[in-house]
């Protein structure tokens, strides 16, 4: 499979964005996409790992910019079952050493339940309702995201050229907003809850 080049992604969490003022364009989405994702956190790692409707997907982290811009691109894209070359990537991207699996494809089951073995690792789900925009020839995001039970906003802008995301960014009064992306805010939370003696996610 081909993947698209990479691209400069801004992103923003908060349990409420309404002191972001939004273009006009942000009233209509192109397009709103409801999704169950499970992301695997990793503290020896920064790969964005998940599976999203039976698909694994995982992105990797190239570099940052002065503004604290990322640029990520994909990596691998598969559906359910996944061959061993597949399975060896994402134990690769999560730094970890697991006793390979006797047969293969991997069904998701097995997959799941291998990644269970090591405590080093957190599967945390997070339910999305992503409004999707086009503005200013970058790509842009809305979501509502549920994680843990509780709710929070999120919205992203991404280009492949960063010079173009920081304009638009400006454009928008958005730019002195700090970046942060999936992986960072789910170990974030995921922090607070040991921190607090709470059940894991």
């Amino acid at each position: 499979m081909k993947h698209p080049l990479p691209r400069w992604e801004w992103r923003v969490f908060d349990k409420d964005l309404s002191s972001l003022e939004k273009p006009p364009a942000f009233h209509e989405p192109e397009s709103v996409q409801k999704s169950t994702d499970m992301y695997f956190v990793s503290l020896a790692s920064e790969d964005n790992i998940k599976i999203r409707h039976h698909t694994l997907d995982i992105k990797r982290l190239l570099q940052t910019n002065k503004h604290g811009f990322e640029q990520w691109t994909p990596i691998l894209k598969e559906v359910f079952p996944i061959p061993k070359e597949t399975t060896d990537a994402v134990w690769k991207g999560l730094s970890v050493s697991f006793e390979a699996p006797a047969t293969f494809p991997l069904s998701l089951n097995h997959f799941l339940n291998t990644l269970k073995k090591d405590a080093h690792i957190a599967s945390i789900t997070v339910e999305k309702e992503r409004n999707r925009y086009t503005i200013d020839g970058c790509m842009g995001e809305y979501s509502q995201i549920w994680v843990n039970g509780s709710r929070y906003e999120t919205i992203a802008l991404e280009h492949p050229d960063d010079s173009h995301l920081y304009l638009t960014l400006q454009s928008l009064g958005w730019e002195s907003r700090s970046n942060m992306n999936y992986i960072y805010f789910l170990k974030s939370i995921l922090n607070k809850h040991n921190k607090s003696g709470e059940d894991p996610l």
